[in-house]
């Protein structure tokens, strides 16, 4: 869309696709984006799923580890 409108950014803008990032340990994409580009990010905009809706504050989530013993199981 930016060059079908011939937008040109005041400041450049980093677009970066990354996948996967559901699992546990996840983020790793991102985290190695913000790594890298650390000193010249000054916002980042996270597009996800069938994009229906936009959500402009913090996403965060929680992860639970679960043991279950099936090892008394009486059959």
């Amino acid at each position: 869309m930016l060059l079908y409108f011939k937008i040109v950014p005041k400041i450049g803008i980093l677009l970066a696709f990354n996948v996967g990032e559901e699992a546990l340990e996840n983020l790793k994409g991102i985290i190695n984006i913000v790594d890298k580009w650390q000193d010249a990010i000054k916002e980042v905009i996270a597009v996800y799923g069938s994009c229906n809706s936009i959500v402009n504050l913090a996403v965060g989530s929680r992860r639970y580890l679960v043991y279950i013993n099936t090892s008394n199981v009486i059959m």
